[in-house]
């Protein structure tokens, strides 16, 4: 079963921290590009950066709700419950995975670019052997991830803060963009369907499940709720820790007027020195290196045995690096490749939540208050970004 072949590698999951595992996945370089590409407004579409961190956190404890009950990965289950449709889900699924990859590759391309003075071919090739020999070290690195995990949430909530104190930016405009949710014109709905697929990443809802489920086989049977409780707890805990970062992210973009990663890195080379610069560029390449790591695990529970589309981990690696090397090397924009890809699991969304939900629906959960409430929220999400598909999609054939 998916479950079982990857146990070996969630196994280094399975003494807690799971939730901060997954929650390192939202402070990838993805969030930082689709942040700062939204500071063009200001501080205006802060309102979707919060809406997608309480948005995620609701998917990710449904999750695990869902892994609680079926004692199954949401992945099996998929393959289970809808054997024919799988067959045209599973590609999505890869697709995100590779997204997921790219994004976090670029990250690291674009913050050794950021601090070396070496060519861009250069930096092409160091990232990526750098991302192939993380891979072939995969179980040594698995059985770190978690401290990496928390060490980079701690590094990235510490810069935040500290850049925050730095540019004390007005209070008025930064309040104004949470309360009063609004779309300054058509271009906007582009950048907030970036942070919806930049925060609320598919393969997170596959893995959190994952690993939940190697957390209650390695505790006691009495333990199951505890466990259970325990994973929902440190959920909203870190995924309110990213969603913090995350508009952090995006009120210094707007402070300093950037929008994008570049731009930020100059702006802040700029008026805070050298050293801040430097900082900003090695936080990105920590970001993408442990964000990477979450990719892996969640492709080996997408892709792996028992998927109705088998991918190895270097081929789902290679399929994300040989695209982005040749488009970066071609002298395609690192931070727009970075926020096409987040744009694009924004689009695959929708063929995850909604699958979620409608298993969910089928089990014991509706039958409590509680439950019924996280089924109804869901479900908003959920039609929320079939919403903003379709009106992407219209769009977009509407104007040629």
């Amino acid at each position: 079963m998916i479950a079982a072949q990857s146990r070996l590698r969630f196994g280094a999951f399975a003494t807690g921290g799971a939730a901060f595992a997954v929650g390192v996945g939202y402070m990838d370089p993805g969030n930082w590009a689709t942040d700062l590409d939204a500071a063009r407004y200001g501080n205006a579409l802060l309102w979707a950066v919060i809406v997608s961190g309480v948005a995620a956190t609701l998917l990710q404890i449904l999750a695990v709700r869902h892994a609680a009950e079926s004692k199954r990965s949401l992945a099996e289950s998929i393959a289970r419950r809808w054997p024919h449709a799988a067959r045209f889900l599973w590609p999505a699924y890869a697709a995100a995975i590779v997204a997921t990859e790219i994004a976090e590759f670029t990250g690291v391309v674009l913050g050794l670019e950021l601090v070396t003075s070496l060519s861009r071919t250069l930096v092409v090739a160091l990232a990526g052997f750098t991302f192939l020999a993380l891979l072939a070290c995969g179980a040594t690195s698995a059985r770190r991830f978690e401290r990496l995990a928390i060490a980079t949430t701690a590094v990235l909530a510490g810069t935040s803060a500290i850049a925050l104190v730095v540019l004390h930016p007005a209070v008025g405009p930064i309040v104004a963009g949470i309360v009063h949710p609004k779309l300054p014109d058509g271009a906007a709905f582009l950048a907030v369907i970036g942070i919806v697929g930049a925060t609320i990443m598919p393969h997170n809802l596959f893995m959190h499940g994952a690993l939940f489920l190697d957390r209650v086989r390695a505790a006691a049977p009495a333990d199951a709720d505890n466990v259970r409780r325990r994973a929902e707890r440190e959920t909203i805990v870190a995924l309110t820790f990213a969603t913090g970062i995350n508009a952090a992210i995006l009120i210094v973009g707007a402070a300093i007027h950037a929008t994008d990663i570049e731009t930020a890195f100059r702006a802040l080379h700029a008026s805070l020195g050298a050293i801040a610069g430097i900082a900003f560029a090695a936080t990105l390449i920590v970001a993408a290196l442990a964000a990477t790591a979450s990719g892996v695990c969640a492709g080996d529970a997408i892709c792996g045995e028992g998927a109705p589309l088998r991918l190895s981990p270097i081929m789902r690696r290679l399929c994300a690096l040989v695209p982005a090397m040749a488009l970066l090397g071609f002298g395609f924009s690192a931070s727009t490749l970075i926020v096409v890809s987040q744009i694009a699991l924004g689009l695959i969304l929708p063929t995850v939540v909604v699958p979620l939900i409608a298993l969910v629906c089928k089990g014991t959960l509706r039958r409590t208050h509680g439950g019924r409430l996280l089924i109804a929220a869901t479900t908003i999400v959920g039609l929320g970004s079939l919403s903003c598909d379709g009106i992407l999609i219209v769009t977009t054939l509407t104007h040629g």
